[in-house]
């Protein structure tokens, strides 16, 4: 199984320790993992996968009060992977050529009006 980041971009979320937001493609299928995070905590820098604010915290399998659940789990071998990947690809700066936007293309479509592939995917970017 390979992995590559097809966007990360810097955040400043005030005193939280997430770095970056990222998506993750899972290769060679081709699934994307939208809004992963790069955090950096005591030991450096580590990969957080998506997650959501519950409506009531419960007690975790350790004892703490959880606010947020994960919506895609990773095993740790897997975690360990991420973790260097995105620890490598993060920029302090945020400068990342490399997910700049290419130039929009344009689709023929059949009433000679012009759609960009943006319109025809349905996914923004």
């Amino acid at each position: 199984m390979n992995f590559k980041i097809t966007r990360m971009k810097n955040v400043n979320w005030g005193n939280s320790i997430v770095k970056a937001v990222f998506d993750l493609e899972i290769l060679p299928c081709g699934i994307v993992i939208k809004d992963c995070m790069l955090k950096h905590g005591k030991y450096g820098f580590f990969v957080s996968s998506p997650n959501k604010k519950l409506k009531e915290p419960f007690k975790g399998q350790n004892g703490e009060m959880r606010e947020y659940l994960d919506i895609v789990w990773i095993p740790k071998q897997v975690r360990d992977m991420l973790n260097k990947i995105a620890g490598d690809t993060y920029d302090e700066v945020g400068d990342y050529p490399e997910f700049q936007k290419a130039p929009e293309q344009k689709a023929p479509v059949s009433d000679n009006s012009t759609t960009t592939w943006d319109d025809i995917d349905g996914v923004p970017s």
